[in-house]
């Protein structure tokens, strides 16, 4: 199995260095990132090919980057990263489709895109619509009702001491869904995360012995 390394292309004077380094350190193959959609030309296509075949480097994979902004979490994350937000999806699909005629004129062999498909502000958001459907409703005493001179607080006040904290069960319990929302998020991730890498070394053990 052959390891390699990740090089970030962003102009021309800068890759050769890059490359350079790469063949310094021992490797012959990498993973090329760009976020920048100005280099993807063919000229620039044309230009890599050349250079990573007069080093002797393989090209493994490209890994292509779109415009816009981004987050790296699992909340703000799916509202500015990959496809999902859609006022960044017409850019960000233009984007994909010249990261990938720049890649097949390398050529490589993976192009990697990735996206988030799930925005867990909504999630959380819908279960305090829940939490909030399920909270009873304060008991308001009837008008004629006259406290006695050591209740407190008030009738009416009272009213809207059971309405604060019903308000606060629901608080508290939105709080806790969400604290379990992330937790789950977050177990999810690395589940996929380690599933994603005992396949990568099943398939690479399966390789090796082939050849």
């Amino acid at each position: 199995m052959k390891v390699g390394v990740c090089v970030t292309f962003d102009s021309k004077e800068q890759i050769i260095e890059k490359i350079k380094m790469v063949v310094e350190e021992g490797f012959d193959n990498c993973q090329v990132i760009s976020w920048k959609p100005e280099v993807w030309t063919d000229e620039n296509a044309k230009f890599l090919k050349k250079l990573l075949a007069e080093y002797g480097v393989t090209a493994s994979a490209f890994w292509c980057g779109w415009e816009g902004p981004q987050v790296w979490n699992l909340y703000d994350g799916p509202l500015t990263l990959g496809l999902v937000p859609r006022q960044y999806r017409e850019i960000r699909v233009k984007n994909l489709c010249d990261g990938a005629d720049f890649a097949n004129g390398l050529p490589v062999g993976e192009y990697t895109i990735n996206l988030f498909a799930e925005d867990s502000y909504n999630v959380i958001k819908s279960i305090d619509i829940t939490v909030s459907a399920k909270t009873p409703a304060p008991t308001k005493s009837p008008a004629t009702e006259t406290p006695s001179a050591s209740a407190t607080p008030t009738a009416t006040s009272a009213g809207n001491t059971n309405s604060y904290a019903s308000d606060n069960v629901a608080d508290k319990n939105a709080s806790g869904d969400s604290s379990n929302i992330g937790l789950i998020a977050s177990i999810i991730a690395v589940s996929v995360a380690v599933i994603v890498l005992v396949a990568a070394i099943v398939f690479a053990v399966k390789k090796s012995k082939k050849d």
